[in-house]
């Protein structure tokens, strides 16, 4: 029996023990992507556009928020946003407990921030709101120019099924549409 190389390894055992213990855990890898972007888009008579999106996110790793940029491009602003839950019950604004989501308006876009206790796990949000000023008017035609699925969002979308509806004046055999 080596009465060193023993106590070596008991101290070495001890250390080893006591570091998992007592040491910050490392950061474990976290991320997370769409596994569903569905936009409702419904053209009111009044020149405003209406959209409900159907997100459903996957999640890998705990997260306390969640949120979609919308970037004010060909647009005036964006008004009436409400968030709601899977089950379509509404979420709280600016306050607790959790979910709760906040408004950030920003220099050329704002942010729905969606605080939520998420641990992986798949979350369904439908965030609706209220676009203004996205329908340019021509002497022979209008236009409606909206990145109907986000174009910067950084992550996957597994899943994308948009949909518009028109105003019902709207001659649909003088509809034209393009995807870019």
């Amino acid at each position: 029996f080596n009465f060193k190389k023993h106590i070596t390894f008991s101290f070495f055992g001890l250390v080893l023990l006591l570091s998992f213990f007592c040491l910050p855990q490392v950061a474990q890898a976290k991320d997370y992507y769409f596994k569903k972007f569905s936009p409702q888009i419904t053209i009111n008579k009044d020149s405003t556009v209406e959209v409900k999106e159907y997100i459903e996110l996957d999640f890998d790793g705990k997260f306390s928020k969640f949120w979609r940029e919308i970037p004010y491009q060909k647009l005036d602003y964006i008004s009436d946003i409400s968030v709601m839950n899977k089950d379509g019950s509404l979420i709280g604004r600016d306050s607790s407990p959790k979910p709760y989501y906040e408004v950030e308006k920003d220099y050329g876009k704002t942010n729905i921030v969606i605080h939520d206790d998420i641990e992986s796990e798949t979350k369904v949000y439908q965030i609706k709101y209220l676009i203004h000023g996205v329908i340019t008017y021509r002497d022979s035609w209008d236009e409606f120019y909206y990145n109907v699925v986000p174009s910067d969002r950084g992550k996957r979308i597994e899943e994308s099924v948009a949909s518009i509806t028109l105003p019902s004046e709207v001659d649909p055999s003088k509809w034209k549409h393009q995807i870019y």
